[in-house]
């Protein structure tokens, strides 16, 4: 074993199965859904400076993980991102989560003694798991820091790889070389309660084990970030947002609170500002329609200092703009 023990600030979770190399789009419609996913920010209102960090430097260079679908159509390629995804992801920064400040997490990285290709990712794995902690509030320290400035970790991470044996496989795969790459995260803190997860991700001798190992560091945030939300609409008695409409292009704060005037008298239910930018607002609609209903009833509304339009959405949030 090649030990690579460092102490880290953040909790992980992983993905699930078996990993098969999926075919790649071409060209020109990658830089379509890289392009989809970038225009896909504005829909997730406005983020905090770590999140705008983690959108940059995780959800862009790794766009593909969060396209929900695409097909041809009558005007082209029509994309479906993954919302969803992407704001369990975001959802995590881990002092306001765990209520410590920059609480560390015991990370243990280890290639299995004789896999070269296990050894050559070690560095890799290292890189990855530092980055993405540090853009979620924890301080990392590695092995060579003394243990009394190591502080009390909240858990623990182990990131291992290793060679299957030939007996592991099945008849279909003999004389094939395949590896594992396993996942063991734990956490406890106080007011957020215990989390433990194992997964593991199985790949052929041409796939990366780096980029494996992302994929289950990306998964484990993944649903870290939806327990987050969870326990945070558990904290608030029960009160959940229910559509999320960004509205932008007001001039001023009379327009604004005109157009959210009429957006609340057509939408029913409940209106709450939630944040408020220059020329940007994002408002939780409780109790109101369906978000097929509200779109066309907020098609082409005049306001008298313009037109307001819905320009995205889907079952959670809505885009809003007035030209």
């Amino acid at each position: 074993m090649i030990p690579g023990l460092f102490i880290v600030s953040v909790l992980f979770l992983a993905t699930t199965g078996a990993l098969q190399a999926a075919p790649k789009p071409a060209p020109a419609l990658q830089d379509l859904l890289k392009n989809n996913v970038i225009a896909s920010q504005t829909r997730l209102g406005a983020l905090e400076p770590w999140q705008k960090r983690i959108f940059d430097d995780e959800i862009v260079p790794q766009y593909q993980r969060f396209i929900r679908d695409y097909k041809p159509s009558s005007e082209g390629v029509t994309v479906e991102v993954d919302m969803d995804g992407m704001k369990k992801y975001i959802a995590f920064f881990a002092p306001k989560a765990l209520g410590v400040d920059k609480p560390s997490l015991a990370v243990v990285v280890e290639g299995a003694q004789g896999c070269a290709k296990c050894i050559e990712g070690l560095s890799a794995y290292k890189r990855i798991a530092r980055a993405r902690l540090e853009r979620r509030g924890f301080s990392v320290v590695d092995e060579k820091t003394p243990a009394r400035l190591r502080g009390s970790p909240v858990g623990e991470l182990q990131l291992r790889s290793r060679e299957m044996a030939p007996e592991e496989l099945d008849s279909a795969h003999a004389g094939e070389r395949h590896f594992e790459v396993t996942l063991k995260f734990k956490v406890e803190a106080a007011g957020f309660g215990g989390f433990k997860r194992d997964d593991r991700s199985e790949l052929m001798e041409e796939d990366g084990v780096e980029n494996a190992a992302a994929r289950l560091l990306t998964d484990a945030l993944v649903e870290l970030g939806a327990r987050v939300l969870a326990a945070s609409a558990s904290n608030a008695g029960g009160a959940r947002d229910g559509l999320l409409l960004t509205l932008v292009g007001f001039k001023n704060n009379e327009q604004y609170e005109k157009a959210r005037t009429k957006i609340a008298d057509l939408a029913g239910g409940t209106v709450v500002e939630r944040t408020m930018a220059r020329g940007q607002a994002v408002l939780a609609l409780r109790g109101a329609r369906a978000s097929k209903d509200l779109r066309s009833a907020l098609a082409n509304v005049q306001l008298g200092f313009g037109t307001m339009s819905v320009t995205e959405s889907d079952d959670e949030t809505m885009r809003v703009e007035i030209k």
